[in-house]
């Protein structure tokens, strides 16, 4: 029921601002912006491109607050915080790696 009320809201809602309509779990909310706006002002800040950017998210169904962001850069789809934990390991552990290896030009 809560995503068939997050994806009417999004489909009916009429607003001049981007907005976002999710199932929360319990909740339906609807938020000013979204996420992949956010991401693009970090990005900015940051001074780094898409292609060196990742979004890690719960949410990526066409009801969830994580959506917005497969337009922005790559993401990461996980199923809760422990799972985030254990891909944030590996990937910094290939990062590691790879600042180790000696270039060869």
């Amino acid at each position: 029921v809560l995503e068939d009320i997050a994806l009417t809201v999004q489909t009916q809602l009429e607003a001049k601002i981007p907005f976002c309509a999710f199932n929360g779990g319990n909740d339906v909310f609807v938020d000013v912006g979204n996420k992949s706006l956010g991401l693009h002002a970090l990005m900015r800040y940051l001074g780094t491109q898409p292609n060196e950017t990742m979004h890690v998210g719960d949410r990526f169904t066409l009801s969830g607050n994580d959506a917005a962001t497969r337009d922005v850069c790559s993401v990461l789809w996980v199923a809760n915080p422990e799972e985030t934990g254990f891909f944030l390991k590996m990937l910094l552990k290939d990062v590691r790696k790879v600042k180790e290896q000696r270039y060869i030009e």
